[in-house]
């Protein structure tokens, strides 16, 4: 059995709360599936980490839903995806996604409400 270790990083809200989210590399396969939430992010040239998409799921390995979401996460450059395992229930991981988008707003998050 080989256990990865991932470099952690917190996103904070817009209401101040910070959640610590764990770098993997985008296609990755978390094992057991547990629920969470994610984020597509790209890094720029100079380093600094731009949220993409956030969202919410029962099953981290199910993380596009559809394949406008996953044109625009490509398009936009992803380059890494940040997950974080959340059990406390799927409105749990709706508010933390809704307090990450509402400081964030990440440019797939917008083509997804129109």
């Amino acid at each position: 059995m080989s256990i990865q270790i991932h470099q952690a990083i917190e996103w904070v809200g817009k209401s101040g709360t910070a959640y610590r989210y764990y770098i993997w590399p985008r296609g990755s396969y978390v094992d057991g599936g547990p629920p969470g939430n994610f984020i597509h992010v790209k890094e720029t040239a100079d380093g600094v980490l731009a949220p993409v998409f956030i969202s919410q799921t029962e099953d981290l390995n199910v993380r596009l839903l559809s394949h406008e979401i996953q044109e625009c996460v490509n398009s936009n450059g992803a380059t890494q995806l940040h997950l974080h395992s959340n059990y406390k229930g799927e409105q749990a991981r709706i508010e933390e996604a809704a307090d990450l988008i509402a400081r964030w707003q990440p440019v797939c998050n917008a083509q997804e409400t129109k």
